[in-house]
């Protein structure tokens, strides 16, 4: 989200500096660091709507829903540096609720699966991986950067990841 929100305030969004093309004054950052701050918190209150959500209709279901939608968006975001700011804010914060909105689903599927003696353990397994990924991830979007593939690439690789990992959860969906 921050670098296609740079691009877009760089061109002349709010805050384009009037020393020159391409600078991006102190009150333009100062917003798009209010505006990522808003769209990373719209991922709290997802985590709890997801746990409500996998409770009704199922964790595999909802994971499943939620790594398709997550996924479709992180393909094309890269991308949406040319569309009007309110639609990429609120684009923004569909994707930054969906990318959290299945960790509940994962910590309580765990406790379901796992032994009542082991629960500690596999939550502890499910955590470090989780957050290892998390970890891989600006590497892989270094990468992506360094090829070339700018960030309408680094944000497909992140989307086609979360496309990939659904792909174990069709197991479940046909039992």
């Amino acid at each position: 989200m921050g670098a296609v929100r740079d691009a877009r305030l760089a061109r002349g969004v709010p805050g384009r500096s009037a020393r020159g093309a391409g600078r991006v004054s102190h009150r333009a950052t100062a917003e798009a660091g209010r505006w990522s701050a808003l769209i990373l918190g719209a991922g709290i209150p997802a985590v709890f709507v997801g746990a409500w959500i996998s409770d009704r209709l199922g964790r595999a279901r909802t994971a499943f829903a939620v790594g398709l939608a997550s996924g479709a968006i992180g393909l094309v975001y890269g991308g949406l540096g040319g569309i009007a700011w309110p639609l990429l804010i609120a684009v923004g914060f569909a994707y930054s609720a969906l990318i959290a909105a299945d960790s509940a689903v994962y910590s309580t599927r765990v406790t379901e699966l796992a032994p009542h003696a082991r629960v500690g353990s596999a939550q502890a397994i499910q955590a470090f991986s989780g957050f290892a990924m998390g970890a891989r991830a600006p590497v892989v979007a270094g990468v992506a950067l360094d090829a070339g593939l700018g960030f309408g690439g680094a944000f497909a690789v992140a989307g086609a990841a979360s496309l990939i990992g659904c792909a174990p959860l069709l197991i479940d969906l046909r039992r």
